[in-house]
């Protein structure tokens, strides 16, 4: 389902079953695929992706390039810049954890985990 006032440019393509908020962007090539939640004022950048059941907070920005894995939880107002943070965020997923971290590890980390049902964002 898309909202009022979602710009999909050339060649980006949404799957079934997701949900994209009021005012995001998904640039030329973008792809969202089944299943995800984008939340309102997301940018995904050009030749960007997100992977299946996934969730985007509102304000979040996926960079140019960035493929996020399935499964995804980023934080809202989450700026994803590079591979290595997607990367970083598979690293997590991977031990069961399900968090996105600053690739520079300086403390600018935001996790997102769920509880009993409940999204949670620590920062």
């Amino acid at each position: 389902m898309l909202a009022p006032g979602v710009m999909l440019e050339p060649r980006a393509e949404v799957g079934v079953g997701t949900g994209i908020g009021i005012r995001t962007t998904l640039e030329a090539g973008a792809f969202v695929a089944p299943c995800c939640m984008i939340e309102h004022g997301v940018r995904i950048g050009k030749n960007a992706a997100v992977g299946g059941h996934s969730y985007v907070g509102s304000g979040s920005k996926i960079c140019d390039g960035v493929k996020l894995p399935a499964g995804a939880i980023i934080a809202p107002r989450t700026t994803v810049r590079d591979r290595s943070q997607a990367k970083a965020l598979e690293r997590f997923e991977n031990r069961g954890e399900r968090s996105l971290r600053d690739a520079s590890g300086k403390g600018d980390a935001r996790s997102v985990e769920m509880t009993a049902g409940k999204l949670l964002v620590l920062r």
